[in-house]
């Protein structure tokens, strides 16, 4: 259950550290010790305000980032994973597909028919 209101100040450290550096760098580890926590309570802290675990709530954050990267048809899906900060594209396009009910690919053929581009 989420709490509604204000985040904690050290979940807000977190989350502003998660959005810095959504590449690779951006893990639970470095997010806690931005904030100043342990990565058990910064995971506590997540489940608690945003209802999800911290690194759920990072997933969603790389996958929100992909499909804004992924709308430019020009970009590379394995780019658009690496600039995502997955660790490789078949990883990223397993979670995209999990997540999003497609694969990356015809996400963005979707989109781009959608657009007109």
């Amino acid at each position: 259950v989420q709490r509604a209101g204000p985040l904690p100040p050290a979940l807000q450290r977190a989350l502003q550290y998660a959005s810095a550096n959504l590449t690779a760098a951006a893990s639970l580890r470095g997010a806690a010790r931005a904030a100043g926590v342990t990565p058990e309570h910064l995971t506590r802290l997540a489940r608690t305000h945003l209802g999800r675990p911290f690194h759920a709530h990072l997933i969603a954050m790389r996958l929100v980032e992909a499909r804004r990267l992924l709308a430019d048809a020009e970009l590379p899906i394995p780019a658009v994973a690496a600039a995502c900060g997955f660790g490789s594209c078949e990883h990223f396009q397993r979670t995209f597909r999990r997540q999003v009910g497609m694969p990356p690919g015809a996400w963005r053929r979707e989109v781009v028919a959608g657009t007109g581009k």
